[in-house]
């Protein structure tokens, strides 16, 4: 790699441990501007984002959601073959609430390498949230308006 690049993945690391997103995600963007098939910085920006605290809620936080979307599509790209790059794009489809996505991507590493307990523990929790918002959306209709006591 080079010199540059290195500079920038491990600033970008730096960074994120004392917890200077912003910064942290300018230097890893800068890493990608210089080699943008690189797995390990894909998979650094990814580490990043899902540090973030309030990561919906952040004012720049949406755009970070799509690159975070764009790096786990950009692995699955470059590398087919490799379930760390199916399972990289689960994490990101998780950190977007896409829990449909995730599942799919996940269960893509699966078919590579069914040993594979991150995979598998994505499905798991992509699965519990589907099950609490049905049941939420169920309790929901169950006491809708019908049955309101304020009618």
């Amino acid at each position: 790699m080079n010199e540059a690049f290195e500079a920038h993945l491990g600033a970008a690391r730096e960074l994120a441990k004392r917890q200077k997103w912003k910064l942290a995600i300018e230097q890893i963007n800068g890493a990608l501007r210089i080699d943008p098939t690189s797995k390990v910085a894909h998979l650094t920006h990814l580490a990043i984002i899902e540090q973030v605290p309030d990561l919906h809620v952040m004012e720049y936080g949406s755009g970070w959601l799509s690159r975070a979307r764009k790096s786990g599509d950009a692995l699955v790209f470059v590398y087919p073959d490799d379930p760390e790059a199916h399972e990289a794009s689960a994490r990101a489809y998780l950190l977007d609430k896409n829990w449909g996505a995730a599942t799919e991507a996940a269960e893509a590493a699966l078919k590579i390498d069914p040993n594979r307990p991150e995979a598998q523990r994505i499905i798991e929790l992509a699965h519990s949230k589907v099950a609490k918002k049905i049941s939420r959306m169920s309790k929901t209709k169950r006491f809708g308006r019908r049955s309101s006591p304020f009618r």
